[in-house]
């Protein structure tokens, strides 16, 4: 999750963004804001194989010092943000740069009627300064983004455009797609009236006709050997733009159904078991320099550094794996690591039994990349530890190793 630099509110890149909130200032202190450019982001999200329940997510946002024209849509997803569609059939790169958000400002509309439709503030929130509303068209959930400010109501006449339901018929988003290289991901869905088709993956966004049918090749995603992962989104999208009180709005509404990818491209590693223990350990072949895969599923924690060690700075209760190295004098070892979706840590021991041997850790990030570098001094046995933070970790790894 991110959270917005220097601005009243917060935001992230989770599908249900009224979880999150920040602080605001009182409605009201900042006086009108005519003139002004602004932008509606409005979300619902079918059930997906992460998240069972449809969910429905809004903001409201003016940027009087950059004009950007979907300001909203770049806070609820996170990163990616575009000013206008591409044209149909083309395809463009959204902007992954956040760094303007610190210009804007944003406001509270304490009611804005759309036509028959009504955007107010939700009190359930804390803090209350959310804006949620009961919209046509759209699908149960509540979600929301915390500002502060005033923006003048909205007088015109012209109802808001939604775009019809996204309802895709394969594959079927409650499982997570296994995919590998070299292969495609054919999509289907129910051709509607309202609503452009959008493909989005990575920072592209494909405009697409709305023929019930695309197909998608595995090698476009960007996706790293030997496992990772990422999510399509398939959507229906539309935009409006009002204007309200002498303030030109822009109304960004998405139906979007999510898939998550699975990939698996094991060409060129080698697989390899991490012994759980240590007798399993210490009749284990010492490991080479090389690309390796494997699977931790299966092991148990056999060791743990505990929180606050001079290594790593934190504890790991998860599965831990044992890999013995061979070194000669002066031989340098660079280890990489990768556990998908696992806070890792990695470590080297003279005696995987004893924590009072260890030479060398790092516990870095949270993403489950973990990266270690150590020299040996004298010639020696030495066992590099694959350990989790977390009990139940995911299982699969992969392990680039070095030895110069």
């Amino acid at each position: 999750m991110f959270v917005l630099p220097a601005c009243d509110g917060g935001g992230g890149d989770d599908p249900d963004p009224g979880s999150d909130s920040g602080t605001t200032t009182d409605p009201g202190t900042t006086g009108g804001v005519t003139g002004t450019a602004g932008s509606i982001a409005l979300y619902d999200w079918p059930a997906d194989a992460q998240y069972p329940a449809s969910r429905m997510g809004l903001g409201f946002f003016v940027d009087d010092a950059h004009g950007i024209a979907n300001l909203a849509q770049c806070v609820v997803d996170g990163a990616g943000c575009v000013t206008s569609f591409p044209a149909a059939g083309a395809s463009t790169t959204e902007q992954g740069d956040i760094s303007f958000i610190e210009g804007a400002t944003w406001y509270d509309a304490s009611a804005i009627s759309v036509g028959s439709d009504t955007l107010a503030l939700d009190t359930q929130y804390d803090p209350a300064l959310v804006y949620n509303g009961d919209l046509a068209g759209f699908g149960p959930g509540q979600g929301g983004i915390g500002f502060g400010g005033e923006l003048a109501a909205y007088s015109g006449t012209a109802d808001f455009s939604y775009p019809d339901p996204m309802v895709v018929t394969a594959p079927d988003p409650m499982t997570p797609i296994d995919a590998a290289a070299g292969e495609t991901i054919d999509f289907t869905w129910t051709a509607g009236t309202t609503g452009d088709i959008v493909l989005r993956y990575g920072d592209t966004r494909k405009h697409l006709a709305d023929s019930g049918s695309t197909s998608l090749a595995v090698d476009d995603l960007g996706l790293q050997a030997p496992f990772d992962s990422t999510v399509v989104r398939l959507a229906r999208e539309t935009q409006t733009t009002i204007d309200a009180g002498g303030n030109t709005v822009t109304m960004s509404a998405s139906s979007e159904q999510w898939y998550y990818i699975n990939y698996t491209n094991t060409t060129g590693w080698t697989a390899l078991a991490p012994a759980d223990t240590c007798a399993a350990a210490a009749d284990a072949a010492p490991t080479a320099a090389g690309q390796y895969f494997g699977d931790m599923s299966a092991l148990t924690n056999t060791v743990d550094l505990g929180e606050g060690n001079t290594f790593t700075g934190y504890g790991t209760a998860g599965p831990d794996g044992f890999i013995v190295l061979d070194l000669a004098a002066g031989a340098q070892v660079t280890a990489t690591v990768f556990q998908q979706g696992e806070d890792t840590a990695l470590y080297l021991m003279t005696d995987c039994g004893d924590t009072s041997t260890v030479l060398a850790g790092v516990d870095d990030n949270t993403d489950g990349n973990e990266q270690l570098v150590y020299t040996a001094t004298d010639a020696q046995v030495v066992y590099l530890v694959i350990d989790s933070w977390e009990l139940d970790a995911p299982g699969q790894f992969s392990l680039d190793l070095t030895i110069q």
